[in-house]
């Protein structure tokens, strides 16, 4: 069963502001590593980050992509 995109955008204006700061935190991040890399964050353009999200299938590479503290384990 698809979702309709109303009930998406319904869902976005309601989340936390908190949240929202971070996806988007998230989103910048993962729109300027990789091929991207050599590319400021303050020259990005909100549609190009988005494309990029779209075609990076975005699986998360690490347990930092979590928030998670590696160096926990190592002690």
């Amino acid at each position: 069963m698809k979702v309709p995109e109303t009930f998406w955008i319904w869902l976005a204006w309601r989340l936390p502001r908190h949240l929202v700061y971070w996806a988007a935190i998230r989103l910048g991040c993962n729109a300027t590593q990789d091929e991207w890399a050599n590319e400021s964050p303050t020259d990005l353009y909100m549609v190009d980050a988005l494309k990029r999200w779209d075609l990076s299938g975005r699986k998360p590479h690490s347990r930092h992509d979590y928030g998670e503290r590696v160096d926990a384990e190592r002690s």
